[in-house]
């Protein structure tokens, strides 16, 4: 087993030296030379789309609540929905703009469900 663990080493070592992507798994507890000097780091993990939906609504009764997480997080990273999550909370007017449409439809909806009743549709 230790062979294996050396040739394992010696191709990663190979394969991703200098790249500045990849960084050894620490063998003492230690903080990434990526998180150096940050305090709050927003953690997401996956969970496909019905954590992406979950995420938007906790995200937004945070931001009603007064609580803008974008701006409170020094650093987001994600896993799968959580990377989804954690790029689109980053963008400008992400959070905003999804309620106001959902919205939109609703009260379009509602409108032409109200027109056809008075027509006796």
């Amino acid at each position: 087993a230790q062979g294996f663990t050396q040739k394992a080493q010696q191709i990663s070592e190979k394969i991703f030296a200098n790249d500045g992507l990849s960084i050894p798994i620490a063998t003492t507890p230690t903080v990434s030379p990526l998180a150096k000097g940050l305090d709050r780091t927003l953690v997401l993990g996956g969970g496909g789309e019905y954590y992406i939906a979950w995420y938007c609504g906790f995200f937004h009764g945070l931001l009603e609540a007064g609580l803008d997480m974008a701006s409170l997080s020094q650093m987001v990273v994600g896993t799968s929905a959580g990377s989804y999550m954690g790029s689109s909370l980053l963008s400008d007017g992400f959070l905003w703009r999804v309620p106001q449409d959902l919205c939109q439809a609703r009260t379009d909806n509602e409108s032409q469900y109200k027109s056809a009743q008075s027509h006796g549709n």
